[in-house]
């Protein structure tokens, strides 16, 4: 599950040229080293989770995706946050 840094800055660099520089980027930028990071303390058993806004769901899991090698995760887990659905609970 050892991930070389070239690979997400392909990534990152990648997605850059399809955002431009705005505020999702700076957001997947500072997901990828801390993703990294993530990966790198993780255990080999170990379950990772994304857990992120709906409106920027789509990058982060294609950051997270080659993080992780998703092809070496039994069970990658991302949780996106449906905000309308959270206060339909908390009315209930």
């Amino acid at each position: 599950m050892q991930q070389s840094n070239t690979d997400i800055t392909e990534v990152v660099r990648a997605l850059r040229s399809v955002l431009g520089e705005n505020d999702m980027m700076a957001y997947l930028a500072m997901m990828a080293i801390r993703l990294l990071d993530f990966q790198r303390v993780l255990k080999r058993t170990g379950s990772p989770y994304l857990h992120c806004d709906p409106a920027a769901s789509h990058y982060p899991k294609i950051v997270f995706d080659q993080v992780f090698e998703v092809d070496n995760v039994a069970r990658p887990q991302v949780i996106i946050m449906d905000h309308a659905a959270l206060e339909a609970l908390a009315r209930a």
